[in-house]
């Protein structure tokens, strides 16, 4: 993020994974592979079910702090 802010980048864009927003997999809400038009489900983001997904969301949590910083919106 610093380096395409000094580089002047208008936009950051960080891809997410159902292993973040995904819970309806596990309620069989969604279907796999999951659509793209699927609603978003969030769910316990602080007990996430695998360690892929305590990465991603470590790493969301990051960028948006860094994104914050920097003056992205």
């Amino acid at each position: 993020l610093e380096l395409a802010a000094r580089l002047g980048a208008r936009a950051v864009l960080f891809a997410s994974s159902s292993e973040v927003w995904g819970a309806g997999v596990d309620r069989g809400l969604l279907a796999l592979p999951t659509p793209e038009d699927a609603p978003v489900v969030l769910d316990r983001l602080e007990l996430p079910r695998r360690a892929y997904a305590a990465a991603k969301v470590a790493g969301e949590a990051a960028l948006l702090a860094g994104a914050r910083e920097h003056g992205y919106r």
